[in-house]
Parts: C-alpha cells; structure tokens; sequence
C-alpha cells in the first residue's frame, strides 16, 4: 500500500483554497464590514473605535501600504492567513496524534464557514487573529506534550502570538484564561515557573496601547461593547437566534460532526486522546462558547464572536472521523464541502443578481447585513448619511459639529 504524503495533500488543499478563494473575490464585491475596516488601514492608530488595528496593518500589507488596492488585495491578506492557520491546525494536529489528524482537521478548518470564509477571505479582525490564535494553540501542544515548559524561548513566541492575537481582536485574551484553566487542573506545578509570567507579561503589552488610545478618547471602545453586553432582562429569542448562527457559521454538516464528536469523547475517552489532552481541548473551547450562550441569554451578540473557541474541538471531529472512516477524505467532509460550495455558489448569484437591497432600510443602519452593498454601497450610504445630517442641521435638530461613530464587528 502506497503511503499518503499528508504534507502534500495539505499543500494541494492550500493552493485550491487559495484560487477558489481569489476567484471569490473577484466576484463579490467587498461588503459594508471590509469596507469599514479599509478606514483602519488609511487612518492608522494605536487603536480604533471599536477594534485593535491589526486588520489596517493586514490591509496595508497585502496592498502594497495602499499602491496596489483591489478587492482581491483587500482580501488577500485574510487569504493567506486562512492558509498560515490551515498549517498550524496541521501541525497541532499532527503533534498531538499523527499527520493523518492534522490532515483531518485541516480539511474541517477549511470547510467550515467561519474559519474559511467569514475568517479566510472577508478581510475582518478575525483575519489575522486565525494565524496567531492557531498559532497560539500549537505552542500550547509543544509544551505540554514535548515537556518544553523549561523553554524560555517557546513562552516568549505563546505570549508574542497572544498579544498579536489580542491585539486583532481583544477577546483573544481568553487564549490566556483557557490555557491558565488547563495549567491550574493538569500542569499546577507550571504555577511557579517564571517562565509563564514573563510569557503573560509580553501578552499584556500589547494591551498598553489599547488603554492608552481610549484613555485619549474617553474609553469610548470600553463604553460602547459595555452597553452591548450590560442588559438584564432575559432574552430567548437572542439565545437560539446565537445557537442557530453558530450551527450556520460553522457549516451545519461539521457542527454536528462536533456535536458527535463531543458525545464519542464522553462515551470513549481513552480512544480519543490521552486525559490531557482531552482537558486541553475542553479548556480552550466549552468556556468560551458557554460564555458567549450566557451573554447571549441577556444580550443580543453575533455567532462569529464564540467562532474561535470551536477550533480546538475540530481535532476532535479529526480522531472521530478517523475511527470512522479510511478515506483520504472522507465522505462526511465531503458533504460538509458540498455544503460549503452550495452557500458560496448561492452567494455569488445573489450578490450578482439580487436586484433589491436586502439589508436595513432604517436610516440609521441603512443597507447593514446586505451581502450586495459594496464599497460603492459605502460610499453611497456615507452621502446619504452626510445629506440626512445635513438636514437635521438645518432643521435644528442635530449641532453641526455632533460626532457621528460607525462601527461594525
């Protein structure tokens, strides 16, 4: 039997990904979310209202700093970071089992919606967080798994890739509450290792900048996700309405290959991982998603918030898939692919097609969750926006020089 170079496969998966992905985008044009983003990268800042300015960086990068600007550019950055990312879930993967896994959980990481597309080529804050987020995971597996936690050169590049993880998007810090969960129940001892304070320090600063611009701007970032997640009154509607946009988010066909997954690992412990592993694998993931469904219960919040912390369990679905089936890939992933391909194929026709606008008509928001709004839509919406302010000026109604703050997720 002819032996399966699984490096190979993942270098054939990378490159189709990489076209598929680049031919995507010069279909759909860039939506409203990329289109606000594109003002992180031509006003850059130690912060911005609503994220850190690590996607502004990406943007400027993959454009050449603003010489070569397209949609393909825009997106290329989030393009090949989808594919650094699909390597550390490879090598994570590999390191905690054996090639086979990493290839397995490869492939899910680039059929699920979230890390695919929402993540691998929408130009977001979650762009380039997937590359030290899984980058991040794969140092965690070096040093628990390798007995490395004397290095003092691995804990310096873990906080490096948390800091640079936060530093896209702030909740990566919970990369430090999950591992620190995982430390206090399997690795205590790691408790008086110097070495994972001065790691968590050089997490931490890559904080500073962030208090020092909302100490600038009246903490406005602090006060604006404050009001989003501060509510009381129990709203079911938004809980189910967070459950059913993760099963979406995530691919329907790899959520409940998750779900599976999670019931095999329940029932088989000792045939999945070893129990360190599998307590790693919990921390760095229930958590999370258990957090965002309890915010969820009181406040309105977005499935691709609790998107990250659904990694880790893929190496889960990689091992259940295994037991499974022999395939190089198998017929569970290739539904989730054919899944993946219909929502994109319907995609591209709608956005092409659709000859109304599908998203909020209010003022406020006009055209806001419209897959057909493009950066022309944005520069459409921005003139309306300055017209109806205007208007109010006139009617007295607004003051000429009142701020007004966009802000996306």
């Amino acid at each position: 039997m002819v032996a399966v170079s699984y490096k190979k496969l993942l270098f054939r998966l990378i490159i189709i990904t990489i076209i598929v992905k680049i031919i995507l985008s010069l279909l759909v044009e860039l939506g409203i979310d990329e289109s606000y983003y594109w003002m992180y990268a031509i006003q850059p800042d130690w912060n911005h209202f609503d994220h850190p300015p690590m996607v502004g960086f990406l943007i400027r990068l993959s454009t050449l700093n603003l010489h070569w600007v397209n949609d393909v550019s825009m997106r290329l950055g989030a393009i090949l970071s989808g594919a650094l990312a699909s390597i550390f879930i490879f090598k994570t993967g590999s390191l905690l089992k054996n090639e086979r896994i990493g290839w397995y959980a490869a492939l899910i990481y680039n059929c699920a919606i979230y890390t695919a597309i929402i993540a691998g080529m929408f130009i977001m804050p979650d762009s380039p967080q997937m590359v030290f987020w899984t980058a991040a995971l794969y140092l965690m597996a070096i040093l628990f798994l390798q007995n490395k936690e004397k290095s003092l050169s691995i804990w310096l590049l873990l906080g490096l890739m948390i800091g640079l993880a936060l530093y896209s998007k702030v909740h990566g810090l919970y990369l430090w509450a999950g591992f620190g969960l995982f430390i206090l129940i399997k690795k205590p001892k790691w408790l008086l290792n110097y070495r994972l304070y001065v790691s968590a320090l050089v997490s931490l600063l890559f904080v500073i900048p962030i208090v020092w611009w909302n100490v600038q701007n009246n903490f406005i970032t602090y006060r604006y996700h404050s009001e989003r997640v501060t509510h009381t009154t129990i709203q079911i509607d938004d809980f189910f309405r967070e459950v059913i946009g993760e099963f979406a988010y995530q691919n329907p066909v790899v959520f409940i290959l998750l779900i599976v997954s999670i019931i095999y690992v329940i029932k088989n412990r000792s045939a999945i991982f070893n129990a360190t592993i599998n307590t790693w694998i919990i921390c760095m993931s229930v958590p999370m998603i258990v957090l965002f469904w309890g915010i969820s219960m009181f406040n309105a919040t977005l499935p691709h918030w609790s998107g990250p912390a659904y990694i880790p369990l893929y190496f889960f679905g990689a091992v259940y898939v295994e037991k499974i089936s022999a395939k190089t890939v198998p017929g569970f992933l290739k539904t989730a692919f054919g899944v993946l391909g219909g929502t994109l194929v319907l995609g591209v026709i709608l956005v092409q097609l659709a000859p109304f606008n599908l998203g909020s008509q209010d003022k406020a928001n006009f055209g806001e969750y419209c897959p057909t709004l493009d950066v022309s839509g944005w520069t459409t919406f921005s003139h309306q926006l300055d017209t109806l302010m205007k208007a109010d000026v006139a009617k007295g109604t607004m003051q000429a020089d009142a701020p007004i703050v966009v802000g996306k997720m």
